[in-house]
């Protein structure tokens, strides 16, 4: 878990997150929201997925469902 809220923190692009959450078992779950800049592009928000869910399963494991939110920074 530390291992990946240090990956999340330090990532570029992501302003702050939250809802954090794990599940271990059979097929293990990664479940978070990301804050980004209001101005982010859906493209960049999909490829910043792609980017977090490989390094995540470096991680956690190959078969881990990684579930991620965005939400825009107020302000």
């Amino acid at each position: 878990v530390s291992k990946l809220r240090a990956l999340l923190a330090a990532t570029p692009g992501i302003e702050s997150f939250h809802d954090f959450r794990t599940r271990a078992g059979r097929i293990p779950h990664v479940d978070f929201h990301v804050v980004v800049k209001a101005e982010t592009t859906a493209k960049q928000v999909h490829d910043l997925f792609l980017d977090l869910q490989t390094k995540i399963r470096a991680i956690v494991g190959p078969s881990t469902r990684v579930l991620m939110h965005a939400d825009p920074l107020d302000g």
